[in-house]
């Protein structure tokens, strides 16, 4: 399947030596201005003007974002640091206004996977009102069986103890090309509040190094819109019943804007050695 090739992202991995999951959101997006793929991989054609036209129809505002992050993205780091990386996107499935899109990440030479990323995204119009899809779109693609199954979000209420908030304030690096505050600048407040709540002992199941903690799926849901000189509240918690599990929801206003549920490795996963390249 062809794809788009992105030899100078390694420099999203490159941060106090960690890798950061906003950054690597950031660089999955991107991909969606510049990908050229199967839209339906297996059935033998290319359908990537049928998809620009379709994501190009309107605004695209991103609403939800499921991560399944591998464990070859930290164990294997030194191996492909400066590898030039291989991007695939497919649709899952698509509504009315709406369209899922699966992104994968890899390394090129050996294939290795890195990351799935699942993200409903809605097309809108200047008003930011939802626009359909072309008619022609919806007739030749709406017969399509989802690859992988998704599961709808729901918003979650921040519960009245075990909670550690921590203020932020939005800034114009945090928003996208429409003003708003870009979903993966929310991820990185939740994130921030979260580091901070370890480093203070607010987490029982997280303690010292905030960093030796490694993502393994992250949910992430969009409920309303910020702007630069927003103040923001973002609150964090852990899932008493599941264990490396937290919680974090953000407010502006009182108005919940952001939600996201992380999921941490239970093991140890850490760099694997030099670079073997």
């Amino acid at each position: 399947m062809p794809a788009a090739y992105f030899f100078n992202y390694s420099i999203c991995f490159l941060c106090l030596g960690d890798i950061e999951m906003w950054k690597l959101g950031m660089m999955i997006q991107s991909g969606k201005e510049n990908v050229v793929g199967d839209a339906l991989p297996g059935d033998g054609q290319n359908h990537y003007g049928d998809f620009t036209s379709l994501l190009f129809n309107g605004q695209v505002f991103t609403l939800s974002s499921n991560f399944k992050i591998e464990p070859e993205l930290y164990t294997k780091r030194s191996e492909f640091y400066y590898a030039p990386l291989l991007f695939k996107e497919f649709i899952n499935k698509i509504g009315n206004t709406s369209v899922e899109v699966v992104r994968e990440l890899y390394v090129k030479y050996s294939m290795m996977k890195l990351c799935r990323c699942i993200q409903g995204l809605v097309i809108v119009d200047e008003h930011q009102k939802p626009r359909p899809h072309p008619d022609r779109i919806v007739k030749k693609y709406s017969h399509v069986t989802p690859r992988i199954q998704t599961n709808r979000y729901k918003a979650i209420q921040v519960p009245s103890e075990g909670v550690y908030k921590t203020d932020f304030r939005v800034e114009w690096s945090d928003t996208d090309y429409n003003y708003h505050t870009n979903q993966f600048s929310y991820l990185r407040f939740s994130i921030d509040c979260f580091e901070k709540a370890v480093t203070n002992g607010c987490m029982e199941g997280f303690t010292g190094d905030p960093t030796k903690y490694k993502i393994r799926t992250m949910d992430l849901l969009h409920l309303s819109q910020t702007e630069a000189g927003d103040k923001l509240i973002a609150y964090v918690w852990e899932d008493k019943n599941v264990k490396g599990q937290i919680h974090s929801a953000i407010y502006n206003k009182g108005k919940h804007t952001f939600q996201c549920t992380l999921n941490f490795f239970n093991e140890n996963v850490t760099d694997s050695g030099p670079s073997k390249l």
